[in-house]
């Protein structure tokens, strides 16, 4: 008889969860035990968060200023600036979305080695209910600074690198093309 109502009252409690899950929030999938903490984390944290508003990645567009006059003179100078300008500026806003997405998932993967995966659980569950208050939106409240640096400082190196390629490209098409007028 104890069996019985033991099993009726897990069948409910199955049935109140998978009737949650239906209508919970599409990335707090309660019941994937497969899902690792990183995608737990990447479902649940909004990619609109605050902290990827990083003033490296908010600079203006690629104009003819003294740095771009360096990277110019190491792919080969003797470019017009402002042509040079125009044709890489166009991948710029690109750029920045990568890099800001290479450093959302460093942050990620570091919150989801330093925070216990039952703790990361509960965040989903709060989540799918309904009860979440974002709090990923300041990491430093799980991480040392020193490892949202590392992450930040990762990106901008590949920021400033591939951002470096693209204008070597834009000084060759140029030096390559020059009837062409930005």
């Amino acid at each position: 008889m104890v069996r019985g109502r033991l099993c009726k009252f897990f069948a409910v409690i199955a049935l109140i969860v998978i009737g949650l899950q239906m209508l919970s929030r599409p990335p707090a999938n309660l019941l994937s035990l497969r899902a690792t903490r990183y995608e737990m984390l990447d479902g649940l944290w909004p990619r609109s968060s605050s902290i990827l508003h990083y003033p490296s990645w908010s600079t203006p567009p690629i104009e003819p200023d003294t740095e771009l006059v360096d990277v110019v003179a190491r792919c080969g100078g003797a470019a017009d600036l402002a042509q040079v300008a125009e044709r890489a500026g166009a991948s710029t806003i690109a750029l920045r979305e990568m890099a800001q997405s290479m450093y959302r998932t460093d942050i990620i993967y570091a919150i989801a080695d330093a925070v216990p995966w039952w703790r990361i659980k509960l965040w989903q569950l709060r989540y799918a209910s309904g009860l979440w208050t974002h709090r990923l939106d300041e990491p430093s409240g799980y991480l040392p600074q020193s490892l949202i640096d590392e992450a930040r400082a990762s990106s901008d190196r590949w920021y400033r690198r591939v951002t470096d390629d693209v204008v070597c490209g834009a000084t060759r098409n140029a030096k390559a093309d020059p009837s062409r007028k930005g």
